[in-house]
């Protein structure tokens, strides 16, 4: 199980990496500051807040704590699939925003299997003494 939880961690930390820098570079190089394209409007601005920010945000806490970082991730993802469908009338068809999101579940997943682990004590336990009453 070791085995097991050591990959599931070494691969959402590799892919969090992959996924924040291909985000990182289509929200700056390819809509923000490309002057040919129109700016956001102010409900694809509250968007953007969950998906791209919150999702890289919940990655980046993923590699300290696990479990927040994917939680923060997982509702970004959510928040932003609602906000779509309220501010658009339809859901995303991609699945990029799900595959994007991907390692934040695989944070979730190896909080998951560290709480199962047994506790590995490091200090010894104290004898008791047996007394003669």
């Amino acid at each position: 199980m070791q085995a097991t939880m050591r990959w599931v961690r070494i691969v959402a930390r590799v892919g969090s990496v992959i996924s924040v820098a291909v985000l990182l570079l289509f929200f700056l190089g390819g809509g923000l500051l490309n002057p040919h394209v129109a700016p956001p409007t102010p409900s694809e601005w509250i968007m953007i807040l969950f998906f791209p920010v919150g999702v890289v945000i919940g990655m980046i806490e993923g590699w300290r704590y696990e479990k927040a970082g994917g939680w923060i991730t997982v509702f970004s993802l959510i928040v932003f699939y609602i906000l779509n469908l309220v501010v658009k009338g339809t859901l995303p068809r991609d699945l990029y925003f799900l595959l994007f999101s991907a390692p934040g579940f695989l944070f979730l997943l190896v909080a998951k299997l560290d709480e199962t682990q047994p506790e590995i004590q490091s200090q010894p336990q104290p004898r008791k003494i047996l007394q003669d009453h």
